[in-house]
């Protein structure tokens, strides 16, 4: 090319040449990272609260008797982070069943969000609850035994659940912090193929709206609508507790949506995503009617088969945690659905009267194996009276 350019011409084309790729490189390097900036949070949580007060499903009286049960007992070192978690959520950080030798929500708080707390109960050596990552995130320890949490992002919804603020002080291994770090973490290492996702997708319906869209770090874009596919694509019972965690996410996605749209707000969801939603539910809520147990309950089969027994087994999902599972989880994210997707009333009663009269007949051992189970039904039976646990609580005082 020099031989047939004078030589001036030909230095000015290659340096416009490496000006323009210079100017490429700088805005490959620099629009992901514009694209990528982490969407703006809420500072409160949106409050899905329950839809119903229906005495049909569990009287005053059933509903004390079971929720007076439900209290993790302090057990020192062995006591389980993911039942701490668990019944966090069930109580709330101002709950307090008011069990001798029981938990209280503040101690159950304390536990989750105070690395100093939770390092005088399980000792300095021990792998810390809450990590903090180079940057200034914290990411928490999950699926790494008793001393974690027991699924991906659960203790981050749960706090989201329970309206914690973004501005909520938390104390890490490396010193004082907010759960704004705990969220923006979440964010950032989210991806459409983790295993577990379906309390990413709470946290996200909760804490991001009216935020529509936003970047992952590996570049995926997401909106609602394609977490709703992503929930929706997986066969039945797939995912966490027999699919019931993601039923629980797809209706708070469309509350959420019903939320926006009543503020003034963009709705986060499309009408055809949103009536795909429910067509999935309806879905959903008709195979459990056609295979609940006459007793009530549901075992992890419940898509294809009635369990054959009364009694539970021993097989791996249709032992009495799973069918407590599987029932409670059910009951929970139908208080919390729109009445167009909930199978007929007889069959939420049917299922509450199991969770009573199961409850009445465990011993006080086997509530505390059962405990993050059991938080999940007791929930279920607070919130068809309109109430969460801690409010029953403290109407029997």
């Amino acid at each position: 090319m020099s031989r047939r350019l004078p030589l001036p011409l030909f230095v000015a084309l290659q340096a416009a040449m490496a000006l323009g790729f210079g100017g490429w490189a700088l805005w490959m390097r620099a629009d992901p990272a514009a694209e990528r900036a982490l969407p703006r949070l809420r500072e409160t949580p949106l409050e899905v609260a329950p839809l119903y007060d229906d005495p049909s499903v569990v009287s005053d009286e059933e509903l004390r008797r079971v929720l007076g049960r439900l209290a993790l007992r302090y057990s020192g070192m062995e006591t389980s982070i993911g039942h701490v978690d668990h019944v966090l959520r069930l109580w709330g950080p101002e709950g307090d069943p008011g069990v001798e030798g029981g938990l209280s929500g503040s101690d159950l708080f304390a536990l989750t969000v105070d690395h100093e707390r939770f390092a005088r109960i399980y000792g300095s050596e021990a792998p810390p609850l809450l990590i903090d990552v180079p940057g200034g995130g914290v990411r928490v320890r999950a699926l790494e035994g008793s001393r974690s949490t027991s699924h991906v992002d659960h203790l981050v919804a749960t706090l989201a659940e329970l309206g914690t603020p973004l501005s909520q002080p938390i104390r890490t291994p490396a010193g004082g912090t907010t759960y704004r770090a705990i969220v923006e973490q979440s964010l950032r290492d989210f991806s459409l193929n983790q295993a577990e996702y379906e309390w990413s997708v709470l946290t996200f319906a909760l804490l991001l709206p009216p935020a529509e869209r936003w970047r992952t770090t590996e570049g995926q874009e997401m909106t609602f609508g394609r977490l709703a596919e992503r929930v929706m694509r997986e066969r039945l019972p797939s995912g966490v507790c027999s699919a019931h965690h993601r039923m629980q996410a797809l209706v708070v996605m469309l509350r959420v949506d019903d939320l926006m749209a009543a503020e003034g707000s963009p709705r986060i969801l499309d009408e055809a995503e949103r009536q795909g939603i429910l067509e999935s539910l309806r879905r959903v809520s008709a195979l459990l009617a056609k295979h609940q147990h006459a007793e009530g309950f549901w075992n992890f089969d419940w898509p294809f088969a009635t369990a054959a027994s009364a009694v539970p087994t021993s097989e791996d999902g249709d032992r009495l945690g799973d069918r407590i599972i599987a029932t409670g989880h059910a009951l929970e994210w139908w208080s919390l659905a729109p009445e167009e997707v909930l199978p007929p009333r007889g069959t939420i009663e049917r299922a509450a009267g199991w969770i009573v009269s199961t409850v009445d007949g465990l011993s006080d051992a086997e509530i505390q194996q059962n405990i993050s189970f059991l938080s999940h039904a007791g929930r279920a039976l607070a919130q068809w009276r309109g109430m969460e646990p801690a409010e029953v609580a403290g109407r029997w005082r």
